[in-house]
């Protein structure tokens, strides 16, 4: 059985539905968030009330939800977790776990607008483009 564990899925509804219908017939899909009125926990087949992410301890609870549940991946739906277990990758993958995002140098890239602009200048040719088609009028777009 395959089961997958996504963390911080507060209201995305639709991403948990689509997790469901995949892993129908062929694992669980756990999830964690900080509050129980999070609506999108109630999508899963189990859910885990957590702490916020600064919080000391949070990687073990989290480790520890991996192992009880025999967790195969993990996947963040907010940014900064995103660094926070690829950081901790290693920890995971003493377990068994595959991390399921970037490395934390790449995370940590994201995060910073300066690091982005320099990583990826076509991103930014791209964008400078967008705007200046933009403001030729909405009209534009249908050309694209």
């Amino acid at each position: 059985m395959t089961n997958i564990l996504l963390l911080s899925v507060g209201t995305r509804n639709k991403v948990m539905q689509y997790f469901k219908k995949e892993f129908a017939g062929v694992g669980n899909v756990v999830v964690t968030d900080l509050t129980e009125i999070a609506p999108a926990i109630y999508e899963a087949d189990k859910h885990y009330q957590v702490p916020r992410i600064i919080e000391d301890g949070y990687i073990d609870l989290i480790l520890n939800i991996c192992k009880k549940e025999q967790i195969s991946g993990v996947l963040s739906l907010i940014d900064p977790e995103l660094s926070l277990i690829a950081k901790n990758k290693e920890r995971f993958a003493e377990i068994g776990v595959t991390i399921i995002g970037s490395s934390y140098d790449l995370c940590e890239m994201a995060l910073d607008k300066m690091q982005m602009f320099t990583f990826a200048p076509r991103a930014m040719w791209i964008r400078k483009r967008f705007i200046r088609i933009w403001m030729l009028g909405r009209s534009a777009f249908r050309y694209l």
